[in-house]
């Protein structure tokens, strides 16, 4: 089937779902933004507020990725399990609406949002789980530092590990119950519903999980446009250009942030700050809010982290939503409801070199190998990186 019947089906299929024109939405995530704010938002009743710049800033210091962590580097005969659907099950949780609210309030327990603190991790902690972020990685210490989480996953570290959390400021936010619900439930049924239909599967499936993303865009609006070549560059001058591409002798494919150029400060600075007043002012009317997209990846790693510490079942790797578990887990946290765990099966050997970088030899003899990075070709048991894990681990 050619491609433009394609998306001519999948147009139809989805105006017949939802009402919704698919060609006003430029991706997947501002379809989903579009389809929740049409369909299933009551903006009187629990109001979506956008943080100012400031605002955003120390927030989004508080939104963490999922957890990626190596524990052991060769193991045998471990349990592989994926959580159904981990982020939209976590969006049945509360959610942060309404006003956003600055406190120097002392009290963790008065919060509901994002607070600024100084928190002190024991060392007896096996897998602590206040991430730290340098150097663009994530890590999960012991000690002493000071960050932005949300309130949520303080409380958690405080009240199971007995961390110490010396609150300094943070923003407070209305806790709204069922914000989510009717559009996860919506589109987790219709994935169920689509196990004959790969491509309805997929899409119910990119519908669910790139909702919550949305709200935690970056603080910078963007355009994309086609102009004449004059237009280009008077662009150009101003503004910071992503993409640029010249299409005939007069037209011009152009993408750019609502930005200032920097040079542009050096050669007036008046000109320069009016952009960026302009840039921040127009971003205001981009519906995100970051308050959202962290509390969800928190949340998340709590109750990922229910697992990761059990002290009856040893985790070797964890990546976001999947484990790899010394024991079966308890059948009670096992199904195809969603937020359940599915066993995806018996690892006879793992070798788990770094982030996202393993190989599995399973049970039933397949051979699945995770390279981000890396070209997987080059990867096998036998040869390459793998080969010289064993042989370390042989010798040790």
């Amino acid at each position: 089937m050619p491609l433009y019947e394609i998306i001519l089906k999948f147009s139809k299929d989805f105006f017949d779902l939802e009402r919704i024109d698919i060609t006003k939405s430029v991706s997947i995530s501002s379809l989903a933004l579009n389809t929740f704010l049409s369909n299933y938002y009551d903006h009187k009743q629990t109001p979506i507020k956008i943080p100012q710049y400031n605002q955003y800033c120390d927030i989004r210091e508080g939104y963490y990725g999922g957890r990626v962590e190596v524990f052991s580097s060769y193991v045998e005969n471990a349990h592989w399990y994926d959580v159904n659907s981990i982020y939209p099950y976590i969006m049945l949780n509360d959610m942060p609406t309404g006003d956003i609210i600055k406190l120097t309030d002392n009290n963790l327990d008065n919060y509901y949002g994002f607070c600024y603190v100084t928190v002190t991790v024991p060392d007896h902690i096996k897998y602590p789980i206040l991430p730290f972020r340098y150097e663009g990685l994530l890590y999960y210490p012991v000690g002493c530092w000071s960050g932005w989480y949300s309130s949520e996953l303080l409380r958690y570290a405080r009240d199971i590990y007995n961390v110490n959390v010396i609150v300094h400021y943070g923003y407070k936010y209305n806790r709204t119950p069922d914000l989510l619900k009717k559009y996860v439930f919506k589109y987790y049924d219709l994935k169920k519903k689509s196990y004959d239909n790969e491509g309805k599967k997929l899409i119910a499936k990119l519908m669910l999980n790139s909702l919550y993303g949305r709200w935690g865009l970056k603080y910078i609006s963007s355009r994309t446009e086609i102009v004449t070549t004059k237009k280009a560059k008077e662009i150009s001058l101003k503004y910071q250009v992503v993409e640029n591409e010249k299409l005939d002798d007069n037209l011009e494919y152009i993408k750019y942030n609502i930005s200032p150029n920097e040079p542009l400060f050096h050669i007036d600075e008046g000109f320069y700050n009016n952009i960026k007043m302009k840039g921040e002012k127009e971003s205001n009317h981009i519906i995100r809010s970051v308050g959202i997209a962290a509390m969800v990846t928190s949340n998340a790693l709590i109750y990922m982290d229910k697992f990761i510490n059990s002290k009856n079942n040893i985790c070797y790797y964890t990546d976001t939503d999947s484990g790899f578990f010394e024991k079966p887990l308890d059948p009670i946290y096992v199904g195809s409801n969603i937020g359940q765990f599915k066993y995806e099966g018996l690892v006879k050997r793992g070798y788990f070199i770094s982030f996202k970088l393993y190989c599995l030899v399973m049970a039933e003899g397949r051979t699945i190998i995770k390279s981000k990075g890396i070209p997987s070709k080059y990867l096998t048991e036998n040869e390459g990186v793998l080969q010289i894990l064993n042989d370390v681990l042989d010798n040790i």
